[in-house]
């Protein structure tokens, strides 16, 4: 059990009850009913957290991904500079 605890600890360096509850399972007596609730409501805040955090870096490679095509079609659309004129224009 103390094996388990470190290297939770090494993983996150902060810990919270239910990381508690999760490395070293249930207490061998029941939790109290507003316990219970708020490790319910912490597991789902980690949960909530993760999908926005998910939905913000979607959102990031979109925005990126569209630079990156208009950074593209603006090369593209960049008049070429015709040496050939130039080196006629010289003589």
């Amino acid at each position: 059990m103390v094996e388990k605890l470190g290297t939770t600890l090494l993983e996150k360096e902060t810990i919270t009850l239910p990381d508690l509850v999760d490395t070293l399972g249930q207490r061998p007596f029941p939790l109290k009913a507003s316990l219970r609730d708020y490790l319910e409501e912490l597991r789902d805040r980690v949960v909530e957290d993760k999908e926005a955090e998910k939905v913000a870096q979607e959102k990031m490679q979109a925005k990126d991904e569209m630079k990156a095509a208009e950074t593209e079609s603006e090369i593209k659309e960049a008049p070429v500079e015709n040496t050939e004129e130039k080196t006629e224009e010289k003589k």
